[in-house]
């Protein structure tokens, strides 16, 4: 788990496998929220779209990618977003040859297309995100390689 203070910046390196980044950075923004809004899809949908608007909390962190990750990322991008395009071909199709199975397809399609390419391209996720601190999922590589930092729950701020 990397604890990164707001306003720090991360070495050139690839937050999953500590490759050199070379440079290339990725602006990463991550909204968070606590658990107990989720009770609130209990309520409805759109309630619990207003409480977690209302109650996120955003970090923007540039990150470090290798030119490995860097291609993965951008094919799992290319196939969550093909996923989803491609998807209203099926049912266009469907309509037009009155096939059901074909949008039945189309369905598959449009849930398993992007959710294989988010995960696929997913390279760091955030665990928890307050006014000063971002406790951030990275790979095992990098966070052996940068010193020990600050205790895992740091004191708040005034």
């Amino acid at each position: 788990m990397l604890v990164w203070a707001r306003g720090s910046h991360l070495p050139d390196r690839c937050v999953v496998c500590n490759a050199p980044a070379k440079g290339y950075r990725v602006a990463k923004t991550f909204d968070w929220h606590h658990p107990l809004v989720y009770l609130t899809l209990l309520a409805g949908i759109l309630l619990y779209a207003i409480a977690a608007s209302e109650y996120r909390k955003r970090a923007t962190l540039n990150i470090g990618l290798c030119e490995e990750h860097k291609k993965r990322r951008h094919l799992g991008l290319a196939i969550a977003w093909g996923g989803a395009g491609s998807s209203l071909c099926f049912f266009f199709l469907a309509l037009a040859l009155e096939a059901g199975w074909i949008a039945y397809l189309g369905a598959g399609v449009l849930v398993l297309g992007p959710v294989t390419g988010l995960l696929m391209g997913r390279t760091i996720s955030s665990t928890r995100v307050d006014d000063y601190y971002a406790w951030m999922k990275v790979g095992r590589p990098f966070l052996d390689s940068l010193p020990e930092g600050p205790p895992r729950e740091p004191a708040r701020r005034p």
